[in-house]
């Protein structure tokens, strides 16, 4: 996960066009007695894994101080019974968490085309179908690349799979978006495919040639997106 923070479990309603619910708004009525803390790499010991195996832990990622947890009260309090030494940084993330939802641009709200070929692209995150859009016209504008599909998800999303190159070269495999909630890998694949068919063609596409899935995951993205249990939100 590196620096990309991730947010917790929401009782949340459907994301809806006009932005999220008041129901999913409500991060502090969601967290309820959950608190969020920061535990330090040097208190990371055995025993301390021991004593929080028997806890819901709900990993955030980790900064330069330590790894970002989700806890409940009664496994907070025994963190502290036994002396561990943690930062309890709930009402900063409380706070980061009401700017992202306060900004209506954090995600793109418009129609998937929109999305698709809005020049503000790679500054929000997209939705499945905008992603998907986006990799349509990639290939349409590039005869480098072509679009085909590696299956149906469980529920029946399609797994679109973008080809890029030819010959008889090794074939570099990308899958993107394999966990629901890390946003960021599906804008990365993106971003890769048009910088490898940009301006005629990549030089690297000389050497090797590139299959990318951007959302290979795509049911537990688009769940992650506004589905009970609202499970996102990264601090940026």
């Amino acid at each position: 996960m590196g620096s990309i923070k991730f947010a917790i479990w929401f009782l949340a309603q459907a994301l809806t066009v006009a932005g999220y619910s008041d129901a999913v708004k409500d991060v502090r009525g969601n967290l309820g007695a959950d608190r969020i803390i920061n535990l330090p790499y040097t208190a990371v010991t055995e025993s301390v894994r021991s004593l929080l195996d028997g806890f819901e832990v709900d990993e955030f990622g980790n900064t330069n101080l330590g790894t970002d947890l989700r806890l409940s009260s009664e496994a907070v309090a025994a963190l502290t019974l036994n002396g561990v030494e943690f930062s309890d940084t709930t009402e900063e993330w409380i706070q980061q968490f009401e700017r992202n939802f306060e900004n209506e641009a954090f995600v793109c709200q418009d129609s998937a085309e929109a999305c698709a070929t809005s020049a503000d692209f790679f500054l929000q995150y997209q939705r499945m179908d905008a992603i998907h859009a986006r990799f349509d016209n990639i290939s349409a504008s590039s005869p480098l690349a072509s679009i085909d599909s590696i299956g149906s998800s469980y529920e029946g999303r399609d797994i679109k799979t973008m080809f890029i190159g030819s010959g008889d070269k090794p074939t570099v495999l990308y899958f993107c978006g394999i966990h629901a909630r890390e946003w960021l890998p599906p804008m990365f694949c993106t971003h890769m495919a048009e910088t490898l068919v940009a301006d005629g063609g990549h030089p690297i596409l000389e050497k090797v040639k590139f299959v990318i899935v951007p959302l290979a995951n795509p049911d537990g993205y688009e769940f992650s997106h506004g589905k009970r249990f609202l499970c996102l939100f990264v601090r940026m």
